[in-house]
Formats: structure tokens, C-alpha cells, sequence
């Protein structure tokens, strides 16, 4: 039986177009995205969750006040620099890179050494480990101010060598721009272990 073409079954004339390619139904093409319109509207759904959340006036103030504090709180990038303690000696301000620093301990127990050059103060034990400690004030030819109980020693490391400075005080880490680096003197730690002068023969520490 044949069927006018115009009131054939909406099902043969599905199964015709299929079958015009390749027997697959074809699915209608999609309109592209708008994702200018997209992010208006998610815009507005957020900003009424927000409104919604907060009803008043005053609650969606403190609410902006809130996170505007946030984003203030975060870090600025640092840029170029170092990460230093900085420390006091006498009337000057000292740093040294924290990636050559062990601990930070206070003065308390300190055995002094014959045969040794001035700038060595002694020699002290670390966990075991027998550290020379150096006095930069003595090797840098600065105002001597007495030890006192307020005297720390920083512990430094370079490749396989210890040594301990002492100081007036520590004033903390913290970052130091490559902007300030004029501001504080910066401690040349692996020119410092270079040093020969800075070795101790262990027949002198025994």
C-alpha cells in the first residue's frame, strides 16, 4: 500500500532521514555558548544567595567589609630577595641567610681555647657536637659591649662545617627585599667556612 508522500507516518520519514546517514538519527546542531550572558547570570545568582544570606543592609556591609579584609590579608608576591635572621650586634643590625642557619640557642656554657685566634670565643656542645663559636664582633673589629644573659649564639652550616656566631639579640627572621639589601650586612656564610683561620685542629678542642 502506498502513502502520499504528504501524510506518510512521522516514523518512515524518521527512519528515512536516518538512513540517509548511514542509519543514525541526527541530532540537531546546538547554538554556541554565550559565556558573557553565562557569567552575568551566575553573577546575579550569586549576588542574590548573597542577599539572601544576608538580609540586611548592615549584615551584607560587614559580609563586603569582611571580605575585603580577606583579600587584604593575602601575601603580595615577594619578588626577588632572601630569607634571613637578622640579628644585633652592638649598634648594628647583621643577617644570614636562614637556608645556613641550624638553631638559634642562648649563651650558656662556653669553654674557651688556647693556641686560637682572638675572634674564637670557645668552643660548645651542640647534641653532641662540638662546635667553635666566633665572636664577629672581635673579627669585624667592632665596640665590644660585654657578654651578657641576653648574648645568643646562632648556629651556622656550610657543606660539612659548623660554627656558631654570637650576638647581642635576635631580632627575628624575615624577608629581605633585593631592593634593602643595603639596609642590613648580609654574612658571607661559605666564605666564612672558607676561612682557614675559622679551622680548630681536634687536638685543641680535646
Amino acid at each position: 500500500m502506498r502513502w502520499p508522500s504528504e501524510s506518510r507516518p512521522a516514523a518512515r520519514r524518521d527512519s528515512h532521514r536516518s538512513a540517509q546517514h548511514g542509519g543514525f538519527p541526527v541530532s540537531p546542531a546546538r547554538p554556541p555558548i554565550n559565556w558573557a550572558q553565562l557569567r552575568e547570570r551566575l553573577a546575579r545568582t550569586e549576588e542574590a544567595l548573597f542577599r539572601g544570606q544576608y538580609a540586611t543592609p548592615e549584615a551584607r556591609l560587614a559580609a563586603h567589609e569582611a571580605r575585603t579584609r580577606a583579600i587584604s590579608a593575602q601575601p603580595a608576591p615577594r619578588g626577588n630577595g632572601t630569607e634571613v635572621v637578622e640579628f644585633v650586634l652592638g649598634t648594628r643590625h647583621y643577617a644570614v641567610p636562614t637556608a645556613h642557619v641550624m638553631e638559634v640557642r642562648a649563651l650558656n656554657t662556653l669553654t674557651p681555647l688556647p693556641c686560637v685566634p682572638r675572634f674564637v670565643s670557645g668552643i660548645m656542645s651542640v647534641q653532641g657536637r662540638i662546635i667553635a663559636v666566633i665572636d664577629l664582633k672581635t673579627l669585624l673589629d667592632l665596640p665590644e659591649s660585654g657578654l651578657t644573659d641576653l648574648n645568643k649564639v646562632i648556629i651556622l652550616r656550610h657543606a660539612d662545617m659548623e660554627f656558631g656566631v654570637l650576638a647581642d639579640a635576635i631580632v627575628g627572621g624575615r624577608w629581605l627585599p633585593s631592593s634593602e639589601a643595603g639596609t642590613l650586612t648580609l654574612l658571607d656564610v661559605p666564605g666564612m667556612a672558607g676561612d682557614p683561620r675559622f679551622t680548630i685542629d681536634a687536638e685543641v678542642a680535646a
